[in-house]
């Protein structure tokens, strides 16, 4: 019995370990990804590279950004399993109601997730994007994780990125290293 109770114990504290480990480990890269966009036409299209979905009303919902779309054809975020956990299609722009709010399955999950989108214009324009977006929620009750802000750009920096005034935007500096 006390074999039995030994080896699960140490299956407990190296499960403990191992989810801690790969918390960690889905956060690395979570702002060395480069912001997904680029021109498409006659427009300038920025999705952010990291949101925080964490209630305080700053940078709480991920979306794509742009001057001149017409629509957004397709929006899908995948998890690290490469699991569709957020997806809309066919949306007249700007559909800000229908910005990923950071949830899979009705809980906010932190994570670095790929993104794809297809937009088209409104000079007939398509145009595709694939990239990652960190969804970090910092400050939440009985988290101390925290990322590298060097390059980190958010949703509320769009007006900064599309007048290439250079400004970045942290919004709770408690929350980066």
């Amino acid at each position: 019995m006390k074999i039995f109770l030994s080896a699960c114990a140490a299956v407990f504290i190296l499960t403990s370990y191992a989810c801690h480990d790969e918390i960690k480990f889905s956060l690395i890269g979570c702002c060395e990804t480069q912001i997904t966009g680029g021109p498409v036409g006659n427009s300038k299209i920025f999705i952010p590279n990291v949101f925080t979905p964490n209630g305080d009303g700053v940078n709480e919902k991920f979306y794509v950004f742009g001057d001149s779309i017409r629509r957004i054809i397709n929006f899908e975020i995948r998890d690290k399993l490469n699991k569709t956990v957020y997806k809309v299609v066919d949306i007249n722009y700007p559909g800000f109601e229908n910005a990923w709010d950071g949830k899979v399955n009705g809980v906010v999950e932190k994570g670095l997730y790929s993104i794809f989108v297809t937009i088209e214009t409104n000079d007939g324009i398509i145009g595709s994007f694939e990239g990652k977006i960190c969804n970090f929620p910092c400050n939440l009750e009985g988290e101390d994780d925290k990322i590298s802000p060097e390059n980190c750009h958010f949703p509320s920096e769009w007006g900064c990125w599309l007048y290439d005034d250079g400004c970045l935007i942290l919004e709770n500096p408690d929350c980066f290293e």
